[in-house]
């Protein structure tokens, strides 16, 4: 049985941003497009002037643990509280079949956000609450 691989969340900074991220092999989330980075940044200008080095290196991971892993938990946990909501609205925006991120090419795939082979292999609850969750 296949189940939807690609989702995407709301960002928590800005609403009318969405990020789009990949179940891996192992399970994990990981961010899609591979390469892509989501969530806040911290910019040059935002760390103090003068700080030694091995002071900017913790100034640099404190910021990082007080700020980017709790986007990525929301993130994730967005995914994990409703994963089909978030493999419908992937679709939705993509246009991309949830499950392999294949082009969807026919309006079956569109109605459904899975390609055909990717559909015949969705159980049919899970197809089923796809196109009602798109609709």
């Amino acid at each position: 049985m296949r189940e939807p691989r690609l989702f995407a969340t709301l960002s928590t900074s800005d609403l009318n941003a969405l990020s789009y991220w990949r179940r891996s092999r192992t399970g994990a989330l990981v961010a899609w497009p591979p390469g892509t980075r989501y969530g806040p940044v911290l910019l040059e200008k935002d760390i103090p002037l003068g700080l030694p080095r091995h002071e900017r290196r913790d100034y640099k991971l404190n910021w990082y643990t007080a700020t980017v892993v709790p986007w990525l938990r929301h993130a994730h946990a967005a995914v994990e509280a409703e994963p089909l909501a978030a493999a419908a609205r992937f679709a939705a925006w993509t246009s991309r079949c949830l499950c392999c991120a294949r082009r969807l090419e026919d309006a079956h795939g569109r109605l459904a956000g899975a390609c055909t082979g990717c559909r015949g292999r969705l159980p049919h609850d899970v197809l089923t609450a796809l196109i009602s969750l798109r609709h």
